[in-house]
């Protein structure tokens, strides 16, 4: 029966931490990691570090944070005690975020993490270039029928100095 009462100190399990990253993270990184904490700025370490996962797993809990807040804002909006409550921790959140991002850590909110892993970067990468490809062929065709409309107004204009003047 001795052998079963443990002390405190063997109870005591160290917590699991979030992995390190493979290699450190570099300054601007963590720089653009931090900065899409910021609301809808979000999206700027997906579009100036694309290739970086460390700006990913922070832009797509920002992303996810975001969109908690919008909903959190229509709250605020029909229920303001429980809407300013929500702000306040949420904004508690996003400090720690960004902090926690710029610091270097791969830190996993708390349920926020559980929907930014759901979420395909690269498929939404593919279905963006998809639609800036489709607008560079509209501004292609945009160019070419302007082009086309100038050809036009040139030759009407030509024709209109040939005629002879009648009288």
């Amino acid at each position: 029966m001795a052998d079963q009462i443990q002390t405190p100190a063997q109870s005591q399990q160290v917590p699991a931490q979030d992995p390190a990253p493979a290699s450190p993270v570099a300054e601007d990184e963590k720089f653009f990691a931090a900065l899409g904490y910021f609301g809808p700025l979000f999206v700027v370490p997906l579009v100036v570090k694309p290739k970086s996962a460390y700006c990913k797993f922070h832009a797509t809990q920002s992303m996810v944070m975001f969109l908690i807040s919008i909903v959190v804002l229509v709250v605020l909006a029909s229920i303001p005690m429980i809407g300013s409550l929500l702000t306040l921790a949420l904004f508690a959140i996003y400090i720690l975020a960004l902090y926690r991002a710029y610091k270097g850590d791969l830190w996993k909110i708390p349920g926020v993490s559980v929907f930014a892993a759901k979420v395909n970067v690269n498929k939404l990468y593919d279905t963006a270039g998809l639609a800036i490809s489709n607008i560079s062929g509209l501004k292609e065709k945009a160019q070419s029928a302007a082009s086309n409309a100038s050809e036009t107004v040139k030759d009407l204009g030509k024709q209109e100095e040939e005629k002879p003047e009648q009288k």
